[in-house]
């Protein structure tokens, strides 16, 4: 059957008429969002270790390929390339089957993150970075497992090993713990950040410390109200911050 364009238009303005109107709301958002990642994916600053993509290493079963920062303005770091002409995501969407989440954190492997399976408290190893070897400024990232969901990370342990050519590498090995569900104290902060100046972005590492009662949210960014920066110069263009909950009384 032909439809003319006309028609086209009469029976799409049809469609468009019985529709409730939340629903065409619920529509008109989810395309606004959509338009919004697409934007902030095309405009994504792209770090490289040292040179740029074509120096990057090919990446071992599991390693880390990418990472995504989105704490603020969302960035990527590629740290190596997959084998057989695969392609490392940089989609800023957790669910395009090749992520590994931490925090606001979106640590990206070439195999597909479904197959990785879920580590225990304390227990497992959910990720590995290695530094050193024959490039001492390399780093990988190897994912063992995933976290359960309202995790937090932590480093379980370390290991220097040698090499076959004599090279000293280290190991940093991290676990994961539950988030704190203990209640914060008068005047004790309820996360950390620390923030590192990498040119052109910020690197922000946060740990949350305790649960704010109701009404007296944590801050979610060191910018936010009620956070406080340390009194130390900073080291290396790190410096760190720590958020009190909202409300009078706090800091």
């Amino acid at each position: 059957m032909m439809f003319s364009s006309s028609g086209v238009t009469l029976v799409l303005g049809l469609v468009l008429a019985v529709l409730p109107l939340p629903m065409m709301a619920n529509v008109n958002n989810s395309v606004k969002v959509e338009e919004k990642m697409s934007k902030s994916a095309s405009m994504l600053k792209v770090l490289y270790p040292l040179g740029q993509s074509e120096d990057l290493p090919e990446c071992d079963r599991w390693s880390v390929c990418s990472r995504v920062d989105t704490y603020s303005r969302p960035w990527v770091e590629k740290l190596c390339a997959c084998k057989d002409g695969r392609t490392c995501s940089t989609s800023l969407h957790a669910n395009d089957g090749h992520t590994v989440m931490d925090r606001t954190r979106q640590y990206k492997v070439c195999e597909s993150a479904d197959h990785l399976p879920t580590c225990r408290f304390f227990k497992d190893i959910t990720w590995t970075h290695i530094t050193g070897g024959d490039d001492s400024n390399r780093f990988q990232q190897r994912v063992h497992c995933k976290c359960p969901p309202n995790s937090a990370t932590y480093i379980s342990g370390r290991d220097i090993r040698t090499n076959s050519k004599g090279a000293v590498v280290y190991y940093y090995h991290f676990s994961c713990s539950p988030e704190s569900s203990m209640r914060c104290r008068r005047k004790e902060p309820c996360r950390l950040f620390t923030v590192r100046k990498r040119f052109p972005v910020e690197e922000v590492t946060t740990s949350t410390l305790c649960s704010c009662p109701p009404k007296s949210p944590c801050p979610a960014r060191h910018t936010d109200p009620f956070v406080l920066s340390d009194s130390d110069r900073p080291r290396d263009g790190t410096r760190t911050y720590s958020g009190y909950c909202g409300g009078s009384g706090n800091l």
